[in-house]
């Protein structure tokens, strides 16, 4: 969002040479996405701006009748780049619920293990109650392998499949 401008130059600023800010979607592959943002301003006054590609996350107050279309990146290109730059990769997910699909690519692909470390913010208690358990399993899938490539990884902000 063009909101979000000002501060991603202030990290640019913070970190001259190293740091780059790319206003793209962070996903499985290149090309358009639709993004739904969040449409409460209590929320985004309190939190920050949000948006999601997920079509059944269920808090956030996501205005689902105005998507717009954005730019979405291959995770997996962007990394294999970046780690065959000689860059040391940190990854901060926080993707409002498409982190289950950019790490099931991740892995997939095989580029997971060119990670330096990886930090993720959980998001499936946002979800319909219907979806939880299953995305429960899959992070915890998700988490198995990436432990087993010796890949540094943390969670963010967990919650349990109830919400607390």
């Amino acid at each position: 969002r063009p909101e979000m401008e000002p501060y991603a130059q202030d990290v640019v600023r913070e970190y001259p040479g190293r740091a780059e800010v790319w206003m793209k979607a962070f996903g499985t592959r290149d090309g358009p996405a639709v993004f739904y943002d969040t449409s409460r301003q209590a929320l985004t006054e309190l939190f920050g701006l949000g948006a999601t590609t997920a079509m059944d996350k269920r808090t956030g107050e996501l205005d689902y009748a105005a998507p717009r279309t954005v730019e979405m990146v291959d995770a997996s290109r962007v990394i294999e780049e970046l780690s065959g730059n000689n860059a040391v990769v940190i990854l901060k997910l926080d993707i409002e619920g498409s982190e289950f699909d950019v790490l099931e690519h991740l892995l997939a692909t095989g580029v997971a293990s060119r990670l330096a470390g990886l930090i993720v913010d959980w998001h499936e208690q946002h979800f319909d109650e219907s979806q939880r358990e299953a995305l429960a399993e899959r992070r915890r899938q998700i988490e198995t392998a990436l432990l087993r490539q010796g890949i540094k990884y943390r969670a963010a902000h967990v919650m349990s499949v109830d919400g607390r």
